[in-house]
């Protein structure tokens, strides 16, 4: 898996960090892993079949891509997944009671069966880790400055906090990204059952300040792209290398 370096600038300085700028602040580029979405996979199936009932505000393509991640999973398949042409296949497929595939009658039964060999885009996003707690653990991790500017459009508070949310899953804390008043950050276990707040925004991120409530909770990067697909995809800003630094 390629692994991209990149030192632009840190992020309230105007001058660009050369490498001689960089061992004079005692920075060091830290290795970042890009995921990847599109690690496409064929699984063969028994060609099983489905039958679910809809329920109010259901939407067909999500019903048959949740009946397709959890027969995944009950296979012993681990991650998240993505079917892209396969989902279209089957939802195109269906015939639903009002003969429109994007007009689903609550308690209507929702069947189909699933091809020989189902394409899959497996994203590897999440690595398994020991469960890791402390906030002496936790300080260490967080201190870096970020070397990419603050950017309303492309690298605001949602892209870094969902970045920190992924680094320190990745490490092995349990992190939850949060939002609210225009605002987002993350709450962080640092002890089971004991959460505090990180200000991602700032250089380096904030650990313990007091924010606000919070009116969303995201347990995961999927939860947040499915509510503001945009405002979470950290990934877009870092195409050319690492999102961070690390003080020696």
């Amino acid at each position: 898996m390629k692994v991209l370096l990149i030192a632009l600038s840190v992020i309230y300085f105007i001058t660009p960090c050369s490498s001689t700028y960089l061992r004079q602040a005692k920075i060091r580029p830290i290795q970042v892993r890009i995921p990847d979405f599109n690690k496409e996979e064929f699984i063969e199936t028994e060609e099983d079949e489905f039958a679910i009932k809809a329920k109010e505000g259901d939407c067909l393509s999500y019903i048959v891509e949740w009946c397709l991640n959890e027969y995944l999973r009950i296979k012993g398949h681990q991650g998240t997944f993505k079917f892209k042409e396969t989902l279209y296949n089957i939802v195109n497929s269906i015939r639903t009671q009002s003969g429109n595939p994007h007009l689903i009658i609550p308690g209507e039964t929702i069947s189909f069966k699933l091809p020989k060999r189902l394409k899959v885009f497996k994203f590897d996003y999440y690595r398994s880790n020991e469960r890791s707690y402390g906030l002496g653990e936790l300080t260490k991790l967080l201190d870096f400055y970020w070397l990419i500017p603050y950017n309303t459009s492309e690298f605001n508070c949602s892209e870094r906090a969902a970045f920190v949310e992924y680094y320190l899953e990745n490490e092995g804390f349990n992190i939850d990204i949060v939002t609210g008043e225009n605002h987002a950050w993350c709450v962080v276990e640092i002890l089971p059952f004991t959460w505090i707040d990180i200000e991602c925004s700032t250089s380096p991120p904030e650990i313990g300040g007091p924010i606000g409530y919070y009116e969303a909770r995201y347990e995961n990067i999927w939860q947040a792209l499915e509510a503001a697909p945009d405002e979470f995809d950290w990934w877009k800003a870092v195409k050319d290398g690492v999102v961070i630094g690390k003080k020696y």
